[in-house]
């Protein structure tokens, strides 16, 4: 893969670049953030945890590809962490047994543990509101992918 040159980075060029290193290995690409100025965010996730050594390891290889001579960045390479969006059917399956945030697509939010990822569903065991409780709503609920807008990774204090 040869970078355009002078100018802009291109996300497509990152996310190619991105997925050809991370072929066969554990780790998946969650996400591409380009900003103005070639500030330029690739967040990751793997099977197992993603440590410093594994994104410093690929920021290393993207940079290869580019001439700081020729093109002005600021490259940051981390992990996905609780606060990104699950894009990859790979965080359900990791984070079974975990909480998670659920936003539906009409706008109703749930928490509670995952307990079982399907290719179309999962269920989520509920940490039931005192007014899902008043309204006696199922301590575990099943929800279509199609219908849930986002889902992330949750940490309860409790």
């Amino acid at each position: 893969m040869e970078p355009t040159g002078i100018g802009m980075i291109e996300a497509n060029e990152i996310e190619k670049i991105v997925r050809e290193k991370l072929e066969g290995t554990p780790f998946f690409l969650v996400s591409i953030k380009m900003k103005p100025g070639n500030v330029i965010s690739v967040y990751i996730d793997g099977e197992d945890e993603v440590s410093i050594d594994d994104c410093v390891k690929l920021s290393r290889h993207i940079e290869s590809f580019y001439d700081r001579d020729m093109e002005d960045f600021e490259l940051n390479v981390s992990s996905a962490g609780v606060s990104h969006p699950f894009t990859d059917p790979r965080q359900y399956k990791k984070y079974l047994g975990r909480n998670v945030q659920v936003l539906l697509k009409d706008g109703r939010k749930f928490k509670g543990k995952l307990s079982d990822y399907q290719e179309d569903s999962i269920k989520v065991e509920l940490e039931l509101s005192k007014k899902q409780k008043k309204e006696k709503m199922a301590p575990v609920q099943e929800f279509k992918l199609s219908d849930v807008k986002e889902t992330k990774g949750s940490i309860s204090f409790k």
